[in-house]
C-alpha cells in the first residue's frame, strides 16, 4: 500500500495550487471549449485538469479525470488510483456563482482511500483520509448531524437532459419527500463535503460521474457518515450516489 498521509500532502498541494489559479480567473479561462444540452465545458477545466495531473504523475498511480478520462476498468481492480475533477460547477463558476471546487480523491476499487476538496471562493481546504479524521484548513472537525430525518438537510440535483426526463418526477417524490428541506447548489463535490462536514444531513444524486463523488466519500467516511454506490449504466464511471449521516437513511 502507498503512503497514504504522503498522497494526502500531495493531493492537497495540488488542489491548493489549482485553486488558487481558478480563483484568479486568467484571461481565457471562462472559454467555452464544448457545450450541450445538459453541460458546459470550459478552457478552466482543461486547465486544471492538466495541473493537477502534473502534480499527481510523480507518484506513478493511474490516474481518471473529468476531461482527460482513464482506465474504466480501475473501478472493479485492486489498485489504487486518483480521481480527479479540476473544476466541479463549471457552469457555477462561468456564471461567477460561488458554488464551485476542485476536488482529488484516491480510490481502490470503489472503496475511497483519501479526499480533498477545495472550496476555492472561501479558501475552504476539506481533506481526509477515509480512516479519519475530517480536517477542515488542517483543523480536526466533528460534524454535527440532526438526529431525526423529518427535520433534516438534503442535498441533490435535478438532471435536465432528455435520458433523465422521464423519471423525475415520481423519482424526486420518492427519494426526497422524508427530508425537511432540500438543495440544490450544482457542486456534487461541494454538497457531500457539506455533509460530512455536517451543514447537511444528506446527498442524493442518480446519474452522477465517479468523479464529482470519489473525494466527498472520503469525507464522508472520515467524519463517520454512510454512503452507498449502484452502478449499471451504459456511460463509462456514472452512477448513483447515496450519502447520509445514519446509515438506515440510505
Amino acid at each position: 500500500m502507498q503512503d497514504l498521509p504522503s498522497l494526502l500532502k500531495l493531493a492537497e498541494a495540488a488542489a491548493l495550487e489549482a485553486g488558487k489559479i481558478l480563483a484568479e480567473r486568467p484571461d481565457g479561462y471562462v472559454h467555452i471549449n464544448a457545450l450541450s444540452a445538459s453541460d458546459i465545458k470550459l478552457a478552466a477545466d482543461v486547465a486544471s485538469e492538466t495541473l493537477i495531473r502534473a502534480k499527481l504523475a510523480t507518484k506513478g498511480i493511474p490516474i481518471v479525470g473529468e476531461e482527460e478520462g482513464g482506465d474504466v476498468g480501475l473501478m472493479h481492480a485492486s489498485i489504487p488510483y486518483w480521481v480527479i475533477d479540476p473544476l466541479d460547477g463549471t457552469y457555477n463558476y462561468a456564471r461567477g456563482l460561488p458554488f464551485c471546487c476542485v476536488s482529488i480523491g484516491l480510490m481502490q476499487g470503489l472503496e475511497p482511500l483519501l479526499g480533498v476538496i477545495y472550496d476555492f471562493n472561501t479558501q475552504t481546504l476539506y481533506s481526509a483520509l477515509a480512516t479519519g479524521p475530517l480536517m477542515l484548513n488542517g483543523k480536526p472537525h466533528t460534524p454535527r448531524w440532526l438526529n431525526d430525518q423529518s427535520t433534516s438537510l438534503l442535498l441533490s440535483s435535478l438532471r435536465y437532459d432528455d435520458e433523465a426526463a422521464g423519471m423525475v418526477p415520481t423519482d424526486f417524490e420518492s427519494l426526497h419527500g422524508d427530508f425537511k428541506k432540500v438543495r440544490f447548489f450544482g457542486t456534487a463535490s461541494l454538497s457531500l463535503a457539506w455533509v460530512a462536514s455536517g451543514y447537511a444531513e444528506s446527498y442524493i444524486e442518480r446519474r452522477v460521474h465517479l468523479w464529482d463523488i470519489a473525494a466527498g466519500l472520503s469525507l464522508l467516511k472520515a467524519a463517520g457518515g454512510h454512503f452507498k454506490i449502484n452502478l449499471g449504466y451504459k456511460k463509462p464511471f456514472q452512477l448513483d450516489c447515496f450519502a447520509a449521516a445514519k446509515a438506515e437513511w440510505l
